[in-house]
């Protein structure tokens, strides 16, 4: 259940399997039921392109943040 708008917490284990993911390259889909279950059952999860968005806002806040840009 998606609790919400603007409630992606990037943690640096999600962040690492963000960047995995996108070095392999997969398909939207494969990618956000893999971020999905990482987030778990009781978290945040991508269900449109909207909250796709704000995911990729979170992770580059996360990037300016942690000065991994």
């Amino acid at each position: 259940m998606n609790r919400g708008t603007g409630e992606f917490v990037i943690d640096h284990r999600l962040y690492r399997l963000f960047e995995k993911l996108r070095e392999a390259n997969p398909s939207v889909q494969v990618m956000v039921n893999a971020l999905n279950i990482a987030m778990g059952p009781e978290g945040p999860s991508i269900r449109t392109c909207e909250d796709l968005e704000m995911f990729l806002e979170a992770i580059a806040d996360f990037e300016q943040q942690g000065g991994l840009s």
